[in-house]
C-alpha cells in the first residue's frame, strides 16, 4: 500500500512538471526525495590511460570499471582497482552496426561459439579479477540471438560471470536471452556523457537519479573523460544528503530477478 502511494506521489510531480506548474505541493516533492535512490555507476573504456584510470579508482564511491582487454595499462589497473574494492568488469569489444573499428579480442557475428569462448577467455586473462562483463560498441552483436546465445553459454560454462547490457542498440536482445539461459544480467539505464557539456552531463545524473527513485535502482554508464570523471566527483559530494546511495553493480544483481531482467525503455546509444 505504501510503494502504492509513493508511486502515485511520483507520477503526479513528473506530471506537473511535464504540464508546467510553477508550484508543486511541498510534501509531494518531500516525498519523492524522501525515497532512496540506489545508484550504479561504470567508467567504460578503461585501460589506455593510467592516469585517468587511477582517477576512476580514486572515486569515493564503489564505481565499476570496464576495462578493455590488450590494452597498455588495463591488467595493471584491474589490479589495482581490485585492491581498492571496486568492481572490473571485461568491456567486451564486439561488432557494431557500422564500420567503426571495436578493438582486439572483438566477437563478431558469425563466430563459431567455440571460437566466442575461446576469445572470451582470451580477453578474460588481460582483465585479471572481472566478475563480470559489458559490451564495447556491439549494436550488430546485441541484435543477433545466436551469436548473444553462444557468448552468454561461454559465461554461463564459466560459472562466475554476469552481463551488463550497455545497450548501444534498441533492439538488442541481450538481457532476453541471458534471462532463458539463467545468466545473471543487467542493463544500462542512462548514458551520461555523450554530451561533454557540464550542463548536459548534470542533466543526465538528474535523469538517473529520477529513474531510480522511481524503480528503486538505476545504471548509468560513462567514460574516463575529465569532464566526465570532474562531474562524477561533483555530484558524488552532494549525493548522500540527497538520499542517493551508490552501490556495486552485485549489489543490483541480489535484488529480485524480475527487478534486473525487466525490460528497460529502448533508449540506446550512439549505434556503436
Amino acid at each position: 500500500m505504501h510503494g502504492r502511494r509513493r508511486a502515485k506521489t511520483f507520477v503526479r510531480v513528473l506530471g506537473a512538471l511535464a504540464l508546467g506548474a510553477t508550484a508543486v505541493p511541498a510534501s509531494a516533492v518531500d516525498a519523492v526525495h524522501a525515497r532512496p535512490a540506489r545508484v550504479s555507476i561504470i567508467i567504460d573504456d578503461v585501460g589506455n590511460s593510467l592516469a585517468r584510470g587511477r582517477r576512476v579508482i580514486a572515486l569515493p564511491a564503489p564505481v565499476a570499471l570496464a576495462i578493455l582487454p590488450h590494452t597498455a595499462h588495463g591488467s595493471r589497473l584491474a589490479r589495482e582497482a581490485h585492491r581498492a574494492h571496486k568492481e572490473v568488469l571485461l568491456h567486451l569489444p564486439m561488432q557494431p552496426l557500422n564500420q567503426a573499428e571495436p578493438g582486439p579480442g572483438a566477437i563478431e557475428v558469425g563466430m563459431p561459439a567455440r571460437e566466442i569462448a575461446v576469445t572470451l577467455d582470451y580477453d578474460l586473462r588481460t582483465v585479471p579479477h572481472a566478475i563480470g562483463v559489458n559490451n564495447h560498441m556491439g549494436s550488430r552483436v546485441t541484435r543477433d540471438q545466436d551469436t548473444m546465445r553462444a557468448l552468454l553459454d561461454a559465461l554461463r560454462a564459466r560459472g562466475n560471470l554476469f552481463f551488463v547490457d550497455s545497450l548501444t542498440d534498441g533492439h538488442s536482445t541481450a538481457t532476453r536471452t541471458a534471462q532463458t539461459l539463467g545468466v545473471p544480467a543487467l542493463a544500462r539505464d542512462v548514458f551520461l556523457d555523450h554530451d561533454l557539456d557540464a550542463g548536459a552531463i548534470r542533466a543526465r545524473f538528474t535523469e538517473l537519479v529520477a529513474t531510480a527513485r522511481q524503480r528503486g535502482h538505476a545504471i548509468g554508464i560513462g567514460h574516463p573523460h575529465p569532464e566526465t570523471l570532474s562531474a562524477i566527483e561533483a555530484w558524488l559530494a552532494t549525493a548522500a544528503r540527497e538520499n542517493i546511495r551508490v552501490v556495486p553493480l552485485s549489489d543490483l544483481l541480489r535484488q529480485p530477478k524480475e527487478a534486473h531482467h525487466g525490460e528497460r525503455a529502448r533508449t540506446a546509444g550512439a549505434g556503436m
